[in-house]
């Protein structure tokens, strides 16, 4: 929680609209002999005003509703060693009444953000690679974007979007009866409980998850064992499609449908209600065409189960 101000409304900002992250399908790899040489980043960052964090053009972390709350590893994000990009996005949670942010408040949002190599293998310490804050910002804004770049040395090959299709290439039309058709079915395999094909669905970007996180056999025996729990229990519990635009990432190479309306803004639209109040399942899913030809498939899916104060 970012604090010590005397400012009334940052503090609004900062204390009534935090939600805590629950459950999610991955959790951090134990320490093994294995990962001595390879390298892990992350981001701190805790944002409790509408937000999104995006590296390489793919959302890490996204919610309209409440904010963002890291940390992150953000390896599956990271293709080739290099120069890579993280932008940020706020918006201001009374936007629509006409609120704005002032520079100290942009200041305060990001204060402690920031990109961490992390070293599993010493009790996950971390060493800053780049503090991401935001410039000065003389007059009041209702909403702020900014991007910053730092070098990775990672040592793994996955191909992610690399040689994906542009997809604004496609008519807009087509592509959202195309986009839309494979959120629906993966709709129902969820709210059906056929779990066993929807983790098919996600088969290759669970694996350049695991390839790029070092994940050992236990892991990822692991990490399957509780999305097969996770996803279950989806089951009967799903929300309609509805409220949703479509939005594109990776440069035009991905695409994702998101909700828009109030209670959900910013979140993926396959979202199942939680067996707690406020709670819910959700799930920001990402999809590409490897290829000119190929179907649409999952490139990225990012699963939390979380509460929101409303």
């Amino acid at each position: 929680m970012l604090v010590n101000t005397n400012n009334h409304l940052l503090v609004l900002l900062l204390c009534g609209v935090l939600y805590p992250m629950i459950f999610s399908c991955s959790e951090p790899e134990q320490k093994t002999n294995k990962m001595e040489q390879h390298k892990l980043y992350g981001i701190e960052f805790n944002i409790p005003v509408p937000s999104e964090v995006l590296v390489n053009d793919m959302p890490v972390s996204k919610n309209f509703v409440s904010g963002t709350v890291g940390p992150e590893f953000i390896n599956q994000y990271i293709l080739d060693p290099g120069k890579q990009h993280v932008r940020i996005k706020v918006m201001h949670p009374f936007l629509k009444e006409g609120g704005r942010f002032t520079g100290t408040q942009l200041k305060k949002l990001t204060e402690n953000t920031q990109v961490q190599l992390v070293d599993v293998n010493q009790d996950y310490t971390v060493t800053t690679v780049a503090p991401l804050r935001f410039p000065e910002v003389k007059e009041p804004v209702p909403f702020f974007e900014y991007e910053w770049t730092f070098d990775a040395g990672v040592d793994y090959k996955i191909q992610g979007w690399k040689s994906s299709a542009d997809l604004k290439k496609i008519d807009e039309n087509v592509l959202k009866q195309e986009v839309l058709a494979a959120y629906q079915q993966m709709y129902a395999e969820l709210d059906k409980g056929n779990t066993a094909a929807f983790l098919d669905d996600i088969k290759q970007a669970e694996q350049e998850l695991f390839s790029s996180n070092f994940y050992s056999k236990e892991k990822i025996a692991e990490h399957q064992s509780n999305c097969e729990k996770f996803y279950s229990n989806h089951k009967g519990r799903m929300l309609p499609i509805e409220n949703y635009r479509m939005v594109f990432y990776a440069n035009g190479k991905a695409v994702a449908l998101e909700r828009v309306d109030d209670a959900y803004a910013g979140l993926g639209v396959l979202i199942a209600k939680g067996t707690e109040d406020n709670a819910y399942y959700t799930n920001y899913i990402v999809l590409h065409k490897p290829s000119a030809n190929a179907p649409l498939q999952v490139l990225r899916i990012n699963s939390e189960y979380i509460k929101m104060h409303k």
